[in-house]
């Protein structure tokens, strides 16, 4: 890696680097020297960017959150069916953490948050979760309204519901179909 490299590509290499070794390893497992290793710097380098795992976790998490959102983000304005739409939030909220949680060997460290730190910034990313479905449905507010549903209140209902579905998930074809069900729940809350 260049030293002269901009600090976010550094970042962003460190924290690509961070979510395969706390995937492979486990958060308590995983050691500042295994992540500097996996992004191919010195272990000062990644001390100067990050001052110890805790960060490194919280960065992970935020950074999980901002590529899942912005993902969803695009593929959702190519799309105007609310079906479409909350697949593919699903997908990026719920889909791929699964996925990622599902090859690690401890997976109650992610899930869980490992730590107050941790645990904070899950619940951060449940809130900005919570707010792109909250926006997805504010179009449909008028036929949410109708049936006896306010918007954010359905939202959060979907958030929570679909961060239970991730964690209590026999295996993948379980989870999916939980989401189909929630999701049919939601369409037909936002039927006219």
């Amino acid at each position: 890696m260049n030293i002269f490299e901009p600090k976010k590509n550094r970042e962003h290499n460190i924290l690509e680097a961070a979510t395969r070794v706390f995937t492979r390893y486990g958060v308590k497992r995983t050691t500042m020297n295994d992540i500097a290793e996996e992004a191919g710097i010195v272990r000062q380098t990644l001390y100067n960017v990050f001052k110890n795992k805790d960060e490194v976790l919280c960065a992970t998490i935020r950074w999980f959150c901002d590529t899942s959102l912005a993902a969803a983000e695009d593929d959702i304005a190519k799309t105007d069916k609310l079906e479409d739409q909350l697949d593919i939030l699903f997908h990026n909220f719920v889909v791929t953490a699964y996925e990622m949680i599902e090859q690690s060997p401890d997976a109650d460290d992610v899930i869980n948050g490992f730590n107050a730190l941790g645990k904070e910034e899950l619940e951060h990313a449940k809130a900005r979760f919570c707010e792109a479905f909250e926006t997805l449905l504010a179009p449909h507010s008028a036929a949410l309204k109708a049936n006896g549903y306010e918007v954010a209140a359905m939202a959060d209902y979907v958030t929570t519901a679909a961060k239970g579905v991730k964690t209590q998930a026999r295996d993948k074809a379980h989870l999916l179909a939980s989401l189909d069900t929630l999701k049919k729940t939601v369409l037909q809350a936002a039927a006219a």
